[in-house]
């Protein structure tokens, strides 16, 4: 067996990998795989491989049957069940995705990407607090920390409204990596949190220009523009119709290329919301938090939507859920506190005007 020579490969299809060139890796695979045939060790690195790669093309299943073929060749390989873990994010299948990260750990406990992926699941099953300690944990472990790490964490801080570390994570990820738009992305929200709506836009676009298929950053762009509320002499604040326009084909761009971004959903319920369609408004943020059951502030306007369809109960857990994940949403807190006091008005009366 050429050793050299597969290991070039196996070099060769990582890199293929981080530059989202699946095909082409699985290319190189397959010649690592014939000429690796008598060995166990590096047949099982091969299938790994070929299993991330599956998996980035949206072939889960196959993925699913080149990482359990690894799993065989090399039962004590920790890596595998973290790519594992992966291919199970991918699928929603969040339980078993944390379940293989402690089955790894248990095999190798300083493994920074089993922590980080363990991370992203709890996140995404709003499980936030948990969910940061581990990428904190996963951190502990890498030296430096990876740009995708960096971000995840900082990304999750920013839905427990930590937002000046937040800051501090993706400035980190992009002296690291200038061009890493899922960063880009990030700080885009944090300027758009201040209100910095122009730098927030100049991110995004950034980010999509970095990355074309980053389609969280067209959703965004989408939420800019309900962000920017306008004022009329009486002091309402109101969202005009060409905005509404102009977002509504944002979070549709957005879904033709990706049904599961939370963001879009939560977009879609903002547009129903300031529409008076409660209900249906209601709905899209449920869509968005069996997405991300982190995402706080959709918790805080279902909550919201609650109240003012006249579900209480519905309405208090809503907001003591959106408090919980991010102590520092006063809006949740003013609200909580009008409910539980029985002094209920309505909250959120933002309209669309022509």
């Amino acid at each position: 067996m050429n050793t050299h020579l597969v290991r070039t490969l196996l070099t060769q299809s990582q890199h293929l990998l981080s530059q989202r060139q699946p095909g082409v890796a699985l290319e190189s695979l397959q010649l690592a795989l014939t000429l690796a045939s008598e060995s166990p060790e590096f047949q099982a690195q091969v299938q790994q491989l070929r299993g991330e790669a599956l998996a980035a093309q949206g072939e889960t299943t196959a993925a699913l049957e080149a990482l359990d073929r690894a799993r065989q060749l090399d039962p004590k390989r920790a890596e595998v069940l973290v790519s594992i873990a992966k291919v199970k994010i991918l699928q929603k299948q969040y339980q078993p995705a944390i379940d293989s990260c402690w089955e790894a750990l248990a095999i190798k406990e300083d493994l920074p990407e089993a922590h980080h992926q363990m991370g992203i699941a709890l996140y995404r099953l709003g499980h936030l607090k948990a969910a940061i300690a581990a990428y904190r944990t996963a951190e502990t472990w890498q030296t430096p920390p990876t740009p995708e790490l960096l971000t995840d964490h900082g990304l999750a801080l920013i839905q427990a409204g930590d937002w000046d570390q937040a800051e501090r994570q993706l400035s980190q990820a992009l002296r690291q990596e200038p061009g890493f738009a899922p960063a880009i992305y990030g700080m885009g929200v944090i300027w758009m949190s201040r209100e910095r709506f122009a730098e927030a836009e100049q991110r995004f676009q950034q980010a999509l220009e970095r990355d074309p298929q980053l389609h969280v950053a067209t959703a965004a762009l989408g939420l800019l523009q309900l962000a920017q509320k306008q004022v009329d002499p009486s002091g309402r604040r109101f969202i005009s119709s060409s905005q509404a326009e102009v977002a509504a084909a944002y979070f549709e761009s957005a879904l033709r290329q990706d049904p599961d971004i939370p963001e879009v959903y939560f977009g879609l319920g903002e547009l129903q919301r300031v529409k008076r369609n409660l209900s249906l408004a209601a709905q899209f943020y449920r869509k968005a938090l069996t997405l991300n059951n982190s995402y706080a502030l959709a918790h805080y306007r279902l909550g919201s939507v609650q109240a003012r369809l006249g579900k209480l109960d519905l309405a208090i857990e809503e907001f003591r859920r959106a408090l919980e994940l991010n102590p520092h949403l006063p809006e949740a807190q003013k609200s909580l506190h009008k409910l539980l006091s029985q002094q209920l008005e309505n909250v959120h009366t933002d309209i669309i005007v022509d």
